[in-house]
């Protein structure tokens, strides 16, 4: 019975309720943490102390402390600047049958600096890949 309800409670319709029961555990952990020390509350939750030490540390006494932070970085300074996309688009709107080292062959005369593997993956994300010719037909 205990089982059925915690896979309903998991589901998408659920969520918001399973967010708050483990925000409730949380708080009780951090409350108790405080009361009796970490290790007793590593005993009795049966976890380990950095995973108290984590969620005290992180706790202010509201709500939104103990939610998920993005994960997301602040900043890729490897990305390609705008100037090296329109370099690439309008090269590879000039030859889009060209392969990727004629293509980046190409690009390098123009004054592309990155590897071809680099290359590669913002072509593939792009999805700017050589357009393949079709067989010609066969004639016996």
């Amino acid at each position: 019975m205990f089982f059925t309800l915690l896979k309903c409670v998991k589901t998408e319709k659920f969520k918001p309720l399973w967010n708050l029961i483990i925000h409730w555990n949380l708080i009780f952990q951090v409350s108790y943490a405080e009361r009796f020390g970490v290790s007793n509350t590593a005993r009795k939750y049966k976890t380990n102390r950095q995973y108290i030490y984590h969620w005290k540390n992180r706790y202010d006494g509201s709500w939104d402390s103990l939610r998920d932070r993005s994960r997301r970085p602040h900043s890729h300074p490897n990305q390609h600047p705008p100037e090296e996309i329109k370099l690439i688009q309008d090269i590879r709107r000039r030859n889009p049958h060209a392969g990727l080292v004629e293509f980046c062959v190409k690009l390098m005369q123009r004054g592309y600096q990155r590897s071809i593997p680099g290359l590669y993956r913002f072509l593939k994300k792009q999805g700017m890949t050589a357009q393949r010719l079709p067989n010609p037909k066969y004639v016996p």
